[in-house]
């Protein structure tokens, strides 16, 4: 319903040469598609976005839609493409001082240069989200970034360290009253549980993650239930 209601709004957008709803209006069914499981149509529609708004000259928008594209291309496993679009994005964030987008920029650079194995400039990036978090008093920001800590930690062979961030991240999503995001970081909860030798709250953990994610956010459900699926066969 809401895909052929934005559709139908583009129609009249586009009728009445109407650049800047239209960018938005593509921008939604960007996100609409993600969600939905089209990411092909997701990137399309996140490239048509862009392509109007860099005519319209509007930088701020230009940043907005380079990040969510950048994180579209980032989870389809485009990673090149993601990086070129969050450069640009964080290039665009720091001539204009915005710094709420400069901080996605660095989360996003990280989770990419950590699926690239580069650990070095993932702690790097991951640093600066944390201290540009702290600093606009963004907290809402940080469980994705401990999530990522974690995620480093196990990277870098210490289970007992990830734990303890994973934790963390889970603490203030619970705090925050962030459902999805607590489902998020019960699922790298659980990455680290196994790792340090906890089968069986690791499988506490991806069942309470998948609980909070199915129905509403199909990657990250999948992503939970994959892991919760090789906890179960370790666990055999």
């Amino acid at each position: 319903a809401s895909t052929a209601w934005l559709q139908n709004a583009l129609e009249i957008s586009q009728q009445l040469n109407d650049t800047y709803r239209m960018i938005g209006i593509w921008n939604n069914l960007s996100l609409d598609r993600f969600t939905s499981g089209d990411w092909t149509g997701a990137i399309e529609a996140g490239e048509q976005a862009l392509a109007l708004a860099e005519r319209t000259g509007s930088p701020r928008r230009q940043v907005e839609l380079h990040l969510n594209l950048g994180a579209i291309l980032l989870r389809f496993g485009a990673g090149q493409a993601a990086f070129q679009d969050l450069q640009d994005g964080l290039a665009l964030a720091r001539q204009g001082k915005i710094r709420r987008a400069e901080l996605i920029a660095y989360i996003n650079l990280a989770e990419l240069h950590l699926y690239w194995n580069d650990l070095t400039t993932a702690a790097s990036l991951l640093d600066n989200a944390e201290s540009l978090a702290e600093e606009l008093q963004a907290r809402f920001h940080l469980p994705e970034v401990w999530r990522l800590r974690a995620l480093l930690r196990l990277a870098q062979q210490e289970p007992g360290a990830a734990v303890l961030v994973a934790r963390q991240s889970v603490a203030l999503t619970q705090e925050l009253g962030l459902d999805l995001e607590e489902g998020m970081s019960l699922r790298v909860l659980g990455q680290a549980l196994l790792a340090a030798g906890s089968p069986a709250e690791a499988l506490t953990a991806f069942e309470q993650s998948l609980a909070r994610l199915d129905g509403r956010d199909p990657y990250e459900a999948a992503r939970a239930k994959a892991a919760w699926g090789r906890a179960l066969l370790a666990a055999a």
